[in-house]
């Protein structure tokens, strides 16, 4: 073939398209998981990149080019084609004003000419498809460069191109072999469209020709689902001598996914006994590919690790990084590295600890002993115990790898004896089976005389133990009034909360008794229980409407559990994050309400000044002791329940933050939906899961116990009414959009807790306007026993937002009586009473079920022209969900302008708390309202 033109340059660039092609496929999933931030970002760069276009620079190249096609010159022509094909995303955008030059030139007398306008049309890519059967005439060209540039355009064409796969497929037999291997290719580039003509290709496999016969196996390979059934001939090729066909068969079976699993035996075995370094290379590239299917061949993948190519060494650590987390043996096996060559240590060490996923026996043992020349005295005593248990359980695996055992020895010495004025009696068992394993060693003698004194220092002890009836008279005195305490007012005041009459008279052991038994803590604390719990309101907590099948995902970890298994009780500290609606409060009462200990509830409003005045506060004026509450709250005596972090200021926020750190041994557990802050450092982070599907039909249908307290009569069919709904709501012919809402409204408790009221009374659910039809339900009533007086929507909006603006929770009595009646009928609002003189008069205040529910009446507030209440709150977290509702009752050029503001105030702040969520609901809005 004869081109003025490089030829080897133009056939990379159609493999380069067909490579894309090949790509896409299998990186399809990451694309999805990579959507939300994908799509942002093409926004962004198409913007820029389109203003680039539309310069005076990119203008006056596509004006160049235009004219250069018009010379009477072809050697010109061919070369304005060849700038086109380089700056091919340029010239694509404005395609429509070259189009007519290039195909032009398709019926130049010029075969060159002709070629390369077929090549340049065929980098257009979609953009050209209206050509195909332009390019297609041109398979009958007795040139056989032009023939070859038509096969790579229309292969380029994909999809738009299928009709002409037939005409493709005879060129298969074409006496050019370039023109064969082109065909073949085209025809893998083409995917599901070519693959009633497998068998063909297969038949290729079986060519003299090698070329051909590495087409052939890319070509399957791009088709990847489409030629899964001839896998087997496929994997053949594994065991033929040319390396180049190996090497295709392993990228083509890669691409095959599922499919090939079968295979990964066969491909291991490379690993074992080819010693041609690409085998091994193309084999790791299909292990990283099968992930956790090549688990079983972990042993001869560590082998590489011994590898003198430190490429391989590190492909062969990036196919264990697919497989996921390994056992020890591996890990001690990337350690031991270490003592070979030591200019590993950084890369090897950081590996090791990345394999053992947190797993905090594994991650002691890496610091301590990971390195050959690690050693460190500055050790406190709780990190030393939990190295010794460590070192125990490690030490037996750590026998196959001598120099890693010998330094092991010579670590767990230096820690006991760093450490042996500070062990205790509790410890002996532990040092004892140290003194065990090193028996032999000649560390031994130093570990067992540590256990001998502290064996003396426990007889001591002992003998002060003797002594002790000199008190028990005066323990006998604290103990009648530690168990009259709870009847008398005045013996708590004056012994227990007066700290000199504690200290003097108590010796000194009162107050640590109080502060450190459980048992005393308890009996101190008892009477408080029901103060402590107040803002909790347990009286009217219903355990039948609460759901324990909730999930939530551990941050650190990434693990998924039932909430009910992963947090049994407060222990440590915890934060717990949810969106609205997802169950937070609810279970944060119901583990209070199981519990067996003293706890307090505090809303996270309560604690502006401090967390540990709020106790105080609700200790009924008795403990005048700040210090002492100090340390019952550091002992553990107290767990503390604080809720709505989010609806506090940044300063309240950083307040608990920071009486968190102070007590980092304390029980804490701290209720937020999301938002942007740093939680304290010692704190589990957990969130709250949405339902998923199968737990949404569960969670309907064991509403109807509870509901059956609630409601005279239900839907005897009820269960049969939700299976229907949910079958109707998630039916998959549905846009895209329209499911992922349902699941996420229909995946929130709160939610489906309206839900299977409105199923259960017989009406349908509208999902995306749920408190607006309860509203609109609850509002027909209210005007029907009013005279046909309308609920005032407007005003009674404006007091809760006002509400709101004042961090007040409550409704008291007085002007929306008649309001406040319709709305706890319809279970918007819940009424409680309280005792306000010592008369025992009584004053009643309403509180909104849900914050959803209050949110619906403060939107209203932010409705209307020219309001400007959208645009002042874009930093106050509680009126986060506010701003999700407006993305639906908006005027959509409203909401888009608001949307805009949004944008640029999380890229002024660096906070994207509303935002993201924003631009993600807004983007569904078009499909669901069809607005």
């Amino acid at each position: 073939m004869k081109t003025k033109l490089d030829k080897i340059t133009r056939f990379k660039f159609f493999k380069k398209i067909q490579y894309d092609t090949f790509m896409k496929l299998l990186l399809l999933s990451l694309f999805t998981l990579l959507l939300p931030l994908l799509v942002p970002l093409s926004v962004f760069s198409t913007i820029c990149y389109a203003s680039k276009l539309e310069s005076e620079e990119g203008l006056w190249k596509i004006e160049g080019v235009l004219s250069a096609l018009n010379d009477s010159n072809e050697k010109v022509k061919i070369r304005a084609m060849g700038k086109i094909v380089d700056e091919v995303d340029l010239f694509r955008i404005h395609f429509k004003k070259i189009e007519s030059d290039i195909v032009k030139l398709l019926k130049s007398s010029n075969v060159d000419v002709q070629e390369v306008a077929v090549w340049a049309l065929g980098a257009m890519g979609e953009s050209a498809k209206e050509y195909v059967p332009q390019i297609a005439e041109l398979l009958k060209s007795s040139d056989s460069g032009v023939r070859q540039s038509a096969i790579e355009a229309l292969g380029a064409m994909g999809e738009s191109a299928k009709g002409d796969v037939p005409q493709i497929i005879e060129l298969l037999e074409d006496l050019d072999e370039y023109v064969r291997q082109s065909a073949i290719e085209a025809l893998g580039a083409m995917g599901e469209s070519a693959k009633g003509y497998v068998p063909q290709i297969i038949e290729l496999l079986k060519s003299s020709d090698s070329g051909v016969r590495w087409s052939a196996i890319g070509a399957l390979g791009a088709m990847g689902e489409s030629a899964k059934g001839y896998v087997p001939q496929i994997a053949e090729l594994l065991k033929s001598s040319d390396s180049g066909v190996r090497q295709s068969a392993i990228k083509a079976l890669g691409a095959m996914g599922e499919s090939a699993k079968g295979y990964v035996p066969q491909i291991a075995e490379l690993l074992k006994d080819s010693d041609n370094s690409d085998d091994v290379w193309n084999s790791f590239w299909l292990l990283r590919a099968m992930g956790e299917s090549a688990r079983e061949h972990i042993p001869q993948i560590i082998k590489q690790l011994r590898a003198s190519d430190g490429g391989l060494r590190k492909a062969a650590l990036e196919v264990l990084d697919k497989i996921g987390p390994v056992d020890i043996n591996t890990i001690l096996t990337i350690m031991n590295q270490i003592y070979d060559n030591i200019s590993l240590l950084d890369s090897h060490i950081f590996f090791a600890y990345y394999f053992c996923g947190g797993e905090p026996d594994l991650t002691i043992f890496i610091k301590w002993v990971g390195s050959p020349e690690y050693s460190q005295k500055d050790i406190e005593y709780d990190e030393g115990k939990e190295i010794l248990r460590s070192f125990a359980e490690i030490w037996e695996p750590s026998k196959k790898f001598h120099r890693i055992h010998e330094h092991l020895e010579k670590q767990t010495a230096m820690v006991i004896d760093t450490l042996k004025e500070k062990w205790e009696h509790e410890d002996v068992s532990l040092l004892e089976r140290h003194a065990l394993n090193l028996k032999d060693s000649t560390h031994g003698d130093s570990i067992r005389s540590v256990i001998s004194t502290i064996k003396r220092r426990e007889k001591i002890i002992d003998i002060a133990k003797k002594s002790g009836a000199v008190w028990l008279g005066h323990g006998l005195f604290w103990l009648t009034l530690i168990f009259g305490f709870s009847r008398s007012p005045k013996i708590q005041a004056v012994f227990f909360w007066n700290p000199w009459v504690r200290r003097i008279a108590g010796f000194g052991y009162v107050s640590f008794a109080l502060t450190w038994i459980p048992f005393f803590r308890r009996k101190l604390l008892a009477p408080f229980k029901n103060a402590l719990l107040s803002d909790a309101h347990l009286e009217s907590f219903d355990s039948l409407s609460y759901f324990e099948e909730s999930e939530i995902k551990e941050l650190k970890t990434g693990e998924t559990k039932p909430i009910k298994e992963a947090i049994t009780q407060i222990r440590g500290q915890i934060v717990l994050e949810g969106e609205s609606g997802l169950g937070k409060t609810m279970f944060l009462r119901f583990l209070i309400k199981c519990s067996k200990r003293i706890v307090v509830y505090l809303p996270a409003d309560r604690c502006s000044c401090s967390v540990v005045e709020a106790i105080q506060n609700k200790l009924l004026g008795l403990a005048k002791d700040p210090s002492f509450l100090k340390s019952l709250i550091y002992a553990g005596a107290i767990d503390i329940c604080i809720d709505g972090l989010n609806e506090i200021t940044a300063d309240t926020r950083s307040t608990i933050k920071q009486f968190a750190e102070v007590y980092s041994k304390g029980n804490i557990i701290m209720a937020t939906q999301p938002l942007e802050w740093n939680p304290p450092s010692n704190a589990k982070i957990y969130t709250i899961q949405p339902l998923t599907q199968d737990k949404i039909e569960s969670f309907l249908i064991t509403r109807k116990q509870g509901l059956l307290h609630d409601m005279k009569t239900i839907d005897s069919n009820y269960e049969e009414s939700c299976k229907g709904y949910l079958e109707e709501v998630f039916k998959p012919e549905q846009p895209k959009e329209v499911l992922n809402t349902t699941k996420r409204i229909l995946s929130n408790p709160m939610d489906l807790t309206l839900v299977a009221q409105m199923i259960a009374c017989g009406q349908k659910p509208d999902l995306f306007h749920l408190q607006e039809q309860q509203y609109k339900t609850m509002a027909e009533h209210y005007k029907n026993i009013n005279v046909n007086q309308e609920f005032p929507l407007q005003s009674f909006s404006e007091t809760v937002y006002n509400m709101r603006l004042n961090d007040k929770n409550s409704l008291p009595e007085g002007e929306f009586n008649k309001e406040f009646e319709a709305m706890e009928k319809y279970k918007m609002v819940v009424v409680r009473e309280f005792i306000t003189t010592d008369q025992g008069s009584k004053r009643r205040e309403y509180f909104f079920r849900h914050d959803k529910i209050m949110e619906f009446f403060i939107v209203q507030a932010f409705l209307g022209k020219n309001n400007e209440r959208p645009n002042e709150h874009f930093g106050d977290p509680r009126f986060r969900g506010v701003y999700f509702l407006l993305v639906y009752l908006l005027p959509k050029p409203v909401a888009e302008k608001l949307r805009e503001h949004l944008v640029n105030y999380a890229a002024d702040t660096k906070d994207h708390t509303v935002s993201d969520t924003f631009v993600q609901l807004f983007r569904s809005r078009k499909v669901i309202s069809k607005d």
